[in-house]
């Protein structure tokens, strides 16, 4: 590497530029030596070199340890040390230098339009290697620059996909839009792309211009159809996929893509169908409810884009701020749903050293107006309880629910990609935004029977002596308290969360012979007497209980697994043993009739089971289902790309199944 090109992109001097070209050169040595390429003694000899250098000219390295924030480095004299004003370098900037030289050079260079220089910069935008924090801090670190090379990249390759992307995005984050615009109806007339034209309605729908965002949602899935068919004369752009503007899906953060193959068209398409249901509904509100869902989306897209800037800002502080969430909730690991909870507490709740959320840091940052980040700063006080949908109408984004501890009333907003019926409850915190209220998340709720279940229980202990809210809470909790001891006894009375049983009449035996060691003779934790002999204690009689008896329906079922949750519950699943096998072979069973019903199984699985079995058999379970459903499911896709995945299946089965039954 030359020392020009580290004068340069790093803006230092001459004689700085030497001290980082050697630590540029010690990086370098030290990462071939990891892979193998060369030796450690040649890394070691590096080091020396470096150290010396800083040694012989009064130079140190300076770091977070000497003050600096957690993405700056600095190489000063001692007595520079002890002046604000000393040149802090970006640490990505020494890893653009260590690892992408090529795309250095073109990010200085006068003329970018070389065969070469134009080559680099694609590749390295393209390529799925390199993590897109990196290729925005190319972006981001000289707007004038970065434009002026994504514009000659352009010049010489006018459907370069990627360059394009990084464009549009720029110009977005800068507020300017018609060049934004401007830059999406250029490329399009150069090359009709699916995953553009969903790039531009996400544009369009953020510009609450709901027709041209429909009209943007459809053309694109209608390019992903044709390409699908194999017609003619329609492309999807290949490559690498690049993250893009954040729209809203329930809560939930939606990034643009740039580009699909395999998997990611099928996610694609379930967004875009999303999308075409949310834009439609926005397009026909008018009036104070047009006003409110329009609040709503705004505050989605605002609340992405702070877990954004915190992600890519503020990453050591994240990692401490974990360790603080797991240690005050007594936590192991962080569950999805406990990542949820950490997030919006560390955005909005957690001071950082400054005494400031993240979320006011960021608001300072962007300029946020005062009822801006007066709402924000409300988020760090969220309504916390057990929560009983009175109604949901998705026409408007809007939900009814009561605290059940408390009776509270509250509205709100939210779009559910699942059915919600009045009764269902869920459990959780919704978060304060003017009006109404956000869920901070996905909500999970809570299947009809475990909801009556609660639901009775909370009523049970309104009329108890202890009464109120506590009474509410103390009732729910003893329900989880009950629900995780029967699990506990299960796994030991089994020796796994999950058992399977080759005949009904073995099943049968089986659980019987639990429930009779469960009630009468395990002995629990007070004072060591069994759940017969408190009964006994409480009531003055005799704990009977009924031989528990098979349903009907299981008649005709080739095994039968009992599973157990400390949340759900117990359930009972016809041929699981079916499903187990295929993923721990990693493939669907050859004979139709068992394929069939192993499609079946999917479809009608517990979600808590299926999240475990995912857990466990990992790219297996993602093969089984690829070949089941003829998908293309990335191998690494997450438990809840899955589950939504299944679910979405699961509503396409039953509508087909109702629109059989009708005609």
């Amino acid at each position: 590497m030359e020392q020009d090109l580290v004068k340069e992109f790093l803006g230092v001097s001459e004689e700085e530029a030497k001290a980082w070209l050697l630590f540029v050169e010690m990086l370098r040595a030290f990462r071939d030596a990891d892979a193998g390429v060369s030796s450690r003694r040649d890394a070691d000899e590096a080091r020396r070199r470096f150290e010396r250098f800083l040694e012989r000219n009064n130079l140190r390295m300076l770091s977070e340890e000497e003050g600096l924030a957690s993405d700056e480095l600095a190489i000063a004299t001692a007595t520079e040390a002890e002046r604000a004003g000393i040149r802090k370098i970006n640490t990505l900037d020494i890893l653009l230098l260590v690892d992408h030289e090529s795309v250095c050079e073109a990010f200085v260079a006068e003329d970018v339009r070389s065969a070469a220089l134009v080559e680099s910069v694609v590749n390295f935008f393209s390529s799925p290697e390199v993590p897109e924090w990196l290729k925005e801090r190319l972006v981001e670190r000289d707007a004038e620059r970065a434009e002026r090379l994504l514009k000659a990249v352009l010049s010489e390759i006018p459907d370069e996909v990627c360059s394009h992307f990084m464009l549009v995005t720029k110009y977005e984050r800068e507020g300017r839009f018609a060049d934004a615009e401007a830059e999406y109806k250029r490329f399009l007339s150069v090359r009709e792309d699916a995953v553009v034209w969903a790039n531009y309605g996400w544009f369009l729908e953020r510009r609450e211009r709901y027709e041209e965002a429909l009209n943007a949602f459809e053309r694109s899935i209608s390019l992903l159809h044709a390409e699908r068919t194999g017609v003619a004369g329609v492309g999807v752009a290949g490559g690498a996929g690049v993250g893009g503007g954040v729209s809203s899906v329930g809560g939930s953060e939606v990034e643009g893509v740039g580009g699909v193959g395999g998997g990611e068209e099928e996610y694609l398409l379930a967004e875009l169908e999303k999308s075409v249901s949310r834009v439609s509904r926005m397009k026909e509100l008018r009036g104070e409810y047009a006003q409110k869902a329009r609040e709503y989306q705004r505050a989605v897209w605002l609340i992405n884009e702070v877990r954004e800037f915190a992600t890519k800002r503020l990453s050591g502080e994240i990692e401490r701020a974990k360790a603080e969430f797991m240690r005050n909730e007594g936590l192991e690991e962080l569950s999805e749903e406990d990542a949820l909870d950490f997030m919006n507490w560390f955005l909005f709740s957690r001071r950082l050293p400054d005494g400031k959320t993240p979320a006011l840091l960021y608001a300072e940052e962007k300029g946020l107006d005062e009822e801006l980040k007066k709402k924000l700063e409300a988020l760090g006080s969220p309504v916390s309880g057990v929560f009983e949908v009175l109604s949901y109408e998705p026409a408007r984004f809007s939900m009814q629910v009561r605290n059940l501890l408390t009776e509270e009333e509250y509205e709100l907003m939210a779009d559910m990609d699942a059915e919600v019926s009045a009764g269902q409850t869920f459990a959780g915190s919704i978060y304060p935004w003017g009006e109404f209220f956000l869920s901070g998340g996905a909500l999970r709720m809570h299947s009809p029977e475990f909801s009556d279940e609660i639901k009775s229980v909370v009523s049970s202990f309104k009329g108890s002596e202890v009464g109120g809210g506590s009474a509410g809470s103390a009732a729910v909790e003893e329900l989880r308290r009950e629900r995780e001891e029967a699990h506990n006894a299960f796994v030991s009375f089994f020796g796994s969360w999950e058992v399977v049983f080759a005949t009904k009449s073995e099943c049968e035996e089986a659980i019987n012979r639990f429930l009779e060691w469960f009630l009468f003779e395990r002995p629990t934790a007070v004072e060591g007497k069994t759940i017969a002999e408190l009964y006994r204690e409480a009531y003055d009689e005799e704990l009977e209980r009924e031989r528990f008896k098979i349903p009907p329906s299981f008649e005709h079922a080739r095994n039968i697994g009992v599973l157990s949750d400390a949340e759900a519950g117990i359930f009972l699943v016809q041929d699981y043993g079916l499903l187990k096998r295929a993923f721990e072979r990693g493939a669907a069973p050859v004979s139709s009739s068992d394929f069939t019903r192993l499609k079946e199984v999917l479809l009608e699985i517990e979600p808590f089971a299926l999240r475990k079995l995912v857990q466990m058999h990992g790219r297996n379970a993602v093969n089984v289902i690829n070949e089941v459903f003829n998908a293309s499911l990335r191998e690494d896709a997450s438990v809840d790309e899955i589950e939504a995945f299944l679910a979405e299946r699961a509503e396409r089965e039953a509508a087909s199944r109702s629109a059989r039954s009708s005609s």
